[in-house]
């Protein structure tokens, strides 16, 4: 059964079925997630910060890491706010947004 329903009517028929809590894809945000319960009730788990962040229609986890990027730029892999530093040479030194 998948762990992820795209709406509350299909996450809660999954969590029906798997007897285990099923997200909510379409309430799911960068600071919560709803889950469908096995009971019909719903839990909603908030957090104070982002955690997560949606990069090509997909959430990933919330990475201010920074990394290499193929123009030789240097910015976050996920983060709310891009940033990106420049790499040298005559160009923008950095960006934001």
């Amino acid at each position: 059964m998948p762990k992820i329903g795209r709406n509350a009517t299909e996450a809660a028929r999954f969590a029906a079925a798997s007897n285990s809590p099923v997200e909510i894809a379409d309430r799911t945000t960068e600071t919560s997630q709803t889950f469908a319960n096995p009971d019909g009730t719903l839990t909603t788990e908030l957090s104070n910060e982002p955690v997560r962040v949606r990069q090509s229609g997909t959430w990933r986890a919330a990475d201010a890491t920074l990394e290499f990027r193929a123009d030789g730029s240097v910015g976050t892999k996920a983060a709310v706010s891009r940033i990106s530093l420049s790499g040298g040479g005559a160009g923008r030194s950095a960006r934001s947004g």
